[in-house]
């Protein structure tokens, strides 16, 4: 059986422990939508008539933490670290708890159901207008102070063959 943990060790994390929670918005989009995907629960977030309380201010997290990460004059992985929302975090700790459980069992668990939902479009919010083509400069403050720190430390950026990892931003 493939369970969350086997998953999170196989994609590679650069750097980072599987329980350590990404601290780069895409990464944690990669992650949280990959596994949405990967799981079969991407669909279920359209079966439901309305959005869950749990959702509704995640976008508004998201932004928060995006004006953190650009607030930095310096960019570094403490940085970084720091600027990471305690809903973020909180969320993290939920997906870690159940790191046993099956990727295919995800849909089969409410509560972890909502905080892969709330991770995704978190992330998504605080990616939102981040991007490159290559490892030159990118269109967002944090990457034209450091692309190469974050080309190190990022998974978008050591996975550039597998689809699945590849972030698109969603419209909540």
């Amino acid at each position: 059986m493939l369970t969350i943990q086997k998953w999170l060790e196989g994609i590679g994390r650069n750097r980072q422990q599987v329980s350590e929670c990404p601290s780069w918005p895409p990464d944690l989009f990669a992650i949280c939508a990959s596994l949405l995907k990967r799981s079969g629960t991407y669909l279920r977030i359209f079966e439901r008539r309305s959005r869950r309380p749990a959702w509704t201010d995640a976008r508004a997290a998201g932004i928060r933490w995006r004006k953190n990460v650009d607030g930095y004059k310096k960019v570094s992985a403490g940085n970084l670290k720091r600027a990471v929302p305690p809903e973020v975090l909180t969320d993290w700790t939920a997906l870690m708890k159940s790191a046993g459980a099956g990727v295919g069992d995800i849909a089969d668990d409410p509560k972890l159901l909502d905080a892969l939902i709330r991770l995704t479009v978190i992330a998504d919010a605080a990616s939102d207008g981040l991007g490159m083509t290559s490892l030159r400069v990118g269109s967002g403050p944090i990457l034209r102070r450091s692309p190469g720190m974050i080309a190190k430390h990022s998974i978008c950026f050591c996975c550039p063959g597998r689809k699945e990892l590849r972030a698109t931003t969603f419209k909540w």
